[in-house]
């Protein structure tokens, strides 16, 4: 099964919106949770559980449940205000009160906005804009996963790589996968080694 970041993702009734993160255990290298991104005016990102995945292309994902139900998917990122004493003070302190805070603003030097991420503990949520380094340079750019439905295990990365004329996709075993973050999936692989290893895996239909 292939989970592809820019899929339309679909509920009982009809198209519920577009793939925009993937939740997954970076050490464990498995999918746990996506994010949608709600079609509409609001267009609100939603984050739900891979049980509800009932099945998966490279252009679709169609999911068990209803519009009713998915309109209680909780939201993926959640602004709260943090007290602080004066406009200058070292707001890097605050950084302790969530793992996962990734914007701060000073405003009126009373509080401050944060903005948080509702994913599990020791988890990363991946998107398009992730970097993918080979051991010599950057390689491509975070195209999606294939998985094993049967308990989310990646098998491999989709990795989106080439010019705007001469864009291929390329898909690594997560056995040459060095480390997976929000920024950066780090490969074992050097740029020739890619290039070998795709020419592989298109005569094996991979």
């Amino acid at each position: 099964m292939e989970l592809t970041l820019g899929a339309d993702v679909y509920y009982a009734e009809g198209l519920y919106g577009r793939l925009t993160h993937i939740v997954l255990n970076p050490k464990l290298r498995w999918v746990t949770h996506l994010v949608v991104k709600e079609k509409g005016q609001k267009q609100r990102e939603r984050i739900l559980s891979v049980k509800y995945i009932e099945q998966a292309t490279p252009k679709e994902i169609h999911l068990i449940c209803t519009k009713e139900a998915a309109s209680h998917f909780q939201p993926f990122e959640v602004s709260r205000y943090v007290h602080t004493p004066t406009l200058g003070a070292d707001i890097s302190v605050f950084w302790s009160i969530d793992r996962q805070a990734e914007h701060y603003f000073p405003s009126d030097g009373t509080y401050i906005p944060i903005k948080t991420r509702a994913i599990p503990l020791c988890e990363v949520a991946v998107n398009q804009d992730v970097r993918v380094e080979a051991t010599n340079g950057m390689i491509g750019r975070l195209r999606g996963f294939q998985v094993n439905p049967l308990g989310w295990k990646i098998t491999h990365l989709i990795l989106h790589k080439g010019h705007i004329w001469s864009q291929e996709e390329v898909a690594i075993p997560t056995a040459d996968i060095e480390s997976i973050g929000e920024k950066i999936l780090q490969l074992k692989l050097d740029k020739k080694g890619i290039k070998s290893m795709n020419r592989r895996l298109s005569k094996q239909g991979i």
